[in-house]
């Protein structure tokens, strides 16, 4: 099972749409919704989703879903204001969940420098 307990570097990934990864090893979204999956997530006794992120003057978002980019439970959601630099942000989780595929979903004109669960 894949362990996201530590910082995770943003181009982490099973698999991705509709994002790039940068010379940084960063992400960005090109068009809104492009997402990272990752498969087989330990989220057992995950209270809390924390990213580090970079945003242009309009921001954007990440939503955690379980399951299914397109329709998944959405286990968090981040706003990211505009115009910041290596911002950390949290959102609780409020629920229990097993192993799961978790889609990072993003939107807006932000760049994931990284993310992970908290306990």
């Amino acid at each position: 099972n894949f362990n996201a307990f530590e910082p995770v570097p943003a181009a982490t990934m099973h698999s991705s749409i509709n994002v790039a990864v940068t010379k940084n090893l960063t992400v960005v979204p090109v068009k809104d919704g492009g997402y990272l999956m990752i498969k087989a997530a330990d989220l057992k006794g995950a209270k809390k989703f924390v990213i580090k992120a970079n945003s242009e003057k309009e921001g954007g978002n990440v939503i955690l879903k379980k399951d299914n980019a397109a329709n998944g439970e959405i286990i968090a959601k981040i706003d990211i204001p505009g115009g910041k630099k290596a911002i950390e942000l949290s959102s609780e989780i409020t629920k229990d969940f097993d192993v799961s595929q978790i889609y990072l979903v993003l939107s807006g004109n932000i760049e994931l420098l990284q993310w992970q669960l908290g306990k």
